[in-house]
This record gives structure tokens, sequence and C-alpha cells, in this order.
């Protein structure tokens, strides 16, 4: 933990790197996937769209926190190891943002049969997490790219980083 002390407030830096990016590849997903004219009141919500932000925020910050501490312990050799594992990282924090999100919705929507006896909704919630579940493939297949793009260029900040701070081990 003492490597990381001071590059903590770097958090909010890849917070606010990895909200921004998801939220703007939410937004094509939806101006994409619903035509002119269809329901968009869920999409458009502002707690989705808050989640939209603060779910990936915080996966890709502590990805990249990881990949961070995995650098500034590892030799500079492998650099391209780095870049490549940041890329990674990148889909591995698409990919767990997305699921809290849908398991999420999945409480949402069982929870809004709450009109009905104890064990009608408590069965609400896995039926929705089904169905948001396949829906939901198809963002997380599309965003594999995107992901390993920004996750590989989160890398190359981290790599500027690393050597910034061997530079500034070696001064005199």
């Amino acid at each position: 933990m003492e490597l990381l002390a001071p590059h903590r407030k770097l958090s909010a830096f890849f917070f606010l790197y990895g909200g921004l990016i998801h939220f703007l590849l939410f937004r094509w997903f939806v101006s994409r996937g619903y035509p002119a004219g269809s329901e968009t009141s869920f999409v458009n919500h502002p707690a989705t769209n808050i989640a939209a932000v603060v779910l990936p925020g915080i996966s890709v910050s502590w990805f990249m926190l990881l990949l961070l501490r995995q650098a500034l312990r590892t030799d500079s050799n492998r650099a391209s190891r780095i870049v490549l594992k940041g890329g990674f990282y990148g889909v591995l924090a698409t990919i767990l943002a997305l699921e809290v999100f849908y398991v999420l919705c999945s409480f949402y929507i069982g929870l809004r049969a709450s009109g009905e006896p104890f064990p009608v909704w408590l069965w609400a919630i896995p039926l929705a997490f089904i169905g948001i579940q396949t829906y939901g493939l198809e963002p997380i297949i599309d965003s594999i790219p995107f992901a390993f793009i920004y996750g590989a260029i989160g890398a190359a900040f981290i790599l500027k980083i690393r050597e910034r701070e061997s530079h500034s081990t070696t001064a005199p």
C-alpha cells in the first residue's frame, strides 16, 4: 500500500475517466438501439444515467489502481504487457459494471411487483435478471473493443506515471 499512497488522487481521475467513457458509450447505445418514437423513459431516467456513470467509474478506478500497483512493482521492460493487461482490465471493468447494473435493474423490476405477495416478487427478481441478461449480452459484446482501447489508453497513462516515478527516484 505504500506504493499507492501518493497516487490516491488518481482514483478520482480514473473514476471520471471510466464514468465519462461509459456514459458516452451508453448514450451511443441508446441512440442506436431505440428508434425514434420508441419508449425511452427508463434509459433517459436520471437514475439510469447516474448509474451509467457511477458503476463504471468505480469499476474502472478499481481495476486501473490495481494495474498501477502492478506497474510500479514490475521492471520497465514489460511495457507492452502492462498495456495488454490494461486493455484486459478495461474489458473486465466494463463487464463488471454492466453486470452490477443488470442485477440492480433486476431488483428494481422485481420490487416493482410489490403489490404482489412476498413469494411472487421474490421470484420476479431472477426472472427479470434472465430477461435483462438476455438482451444485455449485446451491449457487453459490442463494448469489448471500446473497453479494450480505453483500458490500453489508461495503461499508457499508468506507464507515464511509472516513468515519472522512476525518474524522480533516480534524480539526486
